[in-house]
């Protein structure tokens, strides 16, 4: 079976999205099912039954508890250090999820493999940007609030966008991404500067036992013999 492209772009934005947000991509495809936004030709077979009423409303009001509660930690440092593993587990299953839901793929382990590999596609590379620049849980707590405010904003917007332009969505995911660590490393830089200035940060001290270097005198230059 030969998938559109753009469901494949749409699978790897969502699933881009999981990397930063576990239960937003999720809480966007049962709200756009919901509403009629996404036909029942773009969503994987298997998913159907959480289009009727009693179901799709159970799922959709757990989603948004979850959703809810996942922005919510972001925001207190204190409460992330202890969910960071849990967080890493639920974002690769939740955009393993996000793949296969627009995938319209009626064998359930095909349609699981390509999940799975456009679920990687999508989510390690933002994955690995969030942990390599650790704009979110470290430094000052007004910076790293608004870090977490922006990545919620984005995560809304590309899943919002991509369900509909899903090119662009792919596009906006990494592009916010890069200008949102490139805003928080400059405000982070200017901070520590500001800081030093003021004086609120002390220089690094020296070792206790750190003894200035000897310096010996230069050697006074020889004039050659005179012939």
């Amino acid at each position: 079976m030969t998938l559109p492209v753009h469901l494949l772009a749409l699978a790897a934005a969502l699933a881009g999205v999981a990397g930063l947000r576990a239960f937003v991509p999720l809480f966007f495809l049962c709200h756009a099912l919901r509403l009629d936004l996404i036909g029942p030709r773009q969503v994987n077979p298997n998913l159907l039954q959480f289009s009727n009423d009693t179901e799709a409303t159970s799922t959709y009001a757990m989603l948004g508890f979850l959703a809810l509660a996942e922005i919510c930690i972001q925001k207190i440092p204190a409460v992330l250090r202890y969910f960071d593993l849990p967080f890493l587990l639920l974002r690769a299953v939740s955009a393993v999820i996000s793949a296969f839901a627009v995938l319209p793929i009626a064998d359930f382990g095909t349609g699981l493999t390509a999940a799975i590999v456009l679920g990687a596609i999508g989510a390690i590379p933002i994955m690995n940007l969030q942990a390599s620049q650790h704009y979110e849980g470290h430094g000052p707590q007004t910076i790293q609030t608004t870090a977490s405010m922006l990545v919620d904003g984005l995560s809304f917007g590309v899943c919002s966008i991509a369900l509909q332009l899903p090119y662009v969505g792919l596009g906006a995911l990494h592009v916010g991404m890069w200008l949102i660590i490139a805003f928080t490393n400059m405000w982070r830089r200017r901070q520590v500067h500001s800081d030093t200035v003021q004086g609120l940060v002390a220089p690094p001290e020296l070792p206790e036992n750190w003894q200035r270097p000897a310096v010996s005198p230069p050697e006074p230059r020889r004039r050659p013999p005179s012939e």
